[in-house]
């Protein structure tokens, strides 16, 4: 799954310019975040997940994960004592995407944990 695959008909004028933007994936290159917003089925994970296959290409290294199961393996770690270890892990890929931010509740822990690594 490309921009060969990707259509943006649907789209209006204005996404279809910052998507153009997207495609250069120098948002990449000066470690700027990028968050997708918008009503569920509006193809979120979809253009994620194109910017992640198209950075691969790239020879960017990529991470694609969900926030639910993130949060489940920072805990683990953290009930381990490997949670500076697993934060490292991050500081390796060029790229991560992280999908279902919107579909989940987290507890106090949960949400101070995935606070603190994306802060980094």
């Amino acid at each position: 799954m490309t921009f060969d695959d990707y259509m943006d008909s649907h789209l209006e004028v204005k996404m279809k310019k910052q998507i153009k933007e997207l495609k250069t994936l120098r948002f990449i290159d000066q470690k700027e975040n990028l968050i997708l917003m918008g009503n569920p089925g509006v193809g979120k994970t979809h253009l994620a997940t194109v910017l992640g296959m198209e950075a691969c290409l790239a020879g960017k290294s990529v991470l694609f994960t969900n926030i639910p199961n993130l949060v489940i393996e920072l805990k683990e770690s953290m009930s381990a004592n490997q949670l500076n270890f697993y934060k490292r892990r991050f500081g390796k890929y060029d790229l991560v995407i992280l999908d279902e931010l919107g579909y989940v509740s987290f507890d106090q822990i949960g949400s101070e944990i995935l606070f603190n690594l994306l802060s980094r």
